[in-house]
């Protein structure tokens, strides 16, 4: 990333710079569930305790309770200049930054185990792991589909085609109404796509792999296992 990287951890973010070496260290005491930058450099940071925090150049805004009335934030996505939202409880916004409002997004969330795990915006497609279940969006067509799926703890859209990550290992399921398959066993954890090519990378409890063409590979560093 042009603006450095973001590590999440349960007790507060660390910014880095290009060479990897730590620039700030935010919200130690704050379980940070996930991270992105946008395009002017704004960091979004979301908080399992207290909602959203934004750090700008600047400034620094909280989006929590009361603005959001269900603020254990656990994971959020761009969608054009907006962003999508999901909680602990399993409800998710559509929350518009610049006249700072937001819709609750029409996802009936689960009787059980219904926190929101990741949420994915493309073209086509919108994607929400919701506890145990794998909500499909067709925005082309508005038709909404659960997916073979579930539990997953991340995924990411290669072309039709949703490969997600779970405790067994990782999947691909074709999102025009293919069965999933199973492509590699290992609990793991979050899945990354190559912004320029197809190479799909995983970290696992054994390790970091990345997967391409069909083949899985461990990636080293002087013949040790990267964790």
């Amino acid at each position: 990333e042009q603006h450095g990287s973001a590590i999440y951890t349960s007790k507060g973010v660390h910014l880095l710079d290009k060479q990897f070496n730590r620039t700030r260290y935010y919200f130690p005491n704050e379980k940070i569930t996930d991270a992105l930058y946008d395009r002017e450099g704004n960091l979004w940071l979301t908080s399992l305790q207290n909602g959203i925090y934004v750090i700008p150049s600047i400034d620094l805004k909280v989006y929590g309770n009361p603005f959001f009335p269900y603020a254990n934030v656990t994971t959020l996505a761009v969608k054009n200049s907006n962003l999508l939202i999901g909680t602990y409880s399993g409800i998710f916004y559509d929350f518009n930054p610049k006249t700072e409002t937001y819709q609750q997004l029409d996802i009936e969330p689960n009787i059980r185990f219904n926190n929101a795990k990741r949420i994915i915006e493309t073209e086509q497609y919108q994607v929400f792991a919701q506890g145990q279940k794998t909500k499909l969006i067709n925005k082309k067509t508005n038709k909404k589909t659960i997916l073979s799926r579930g539990n997953v703890r991340d995924f990411v859209i290669l072309e039709d085609s949703l490969y997600c990550i779970d405790k067994v290992g990782l999947f691909t399921q074709d999102l025009k109404g293919g069965k999933y398959k199973k492509l590699f066993s290992g609990s793991g954890r979050m899945i990354v796509k190559h912004p320029n090519s197809d190479t799909i990378y995983l970290s696992t409890k054994n390790g970091f792999y990345y997967y391409i063409n069909g083949k899985t590979e461990k990636i080293q560093k002087s013949g040790q296992a990267i964790y």
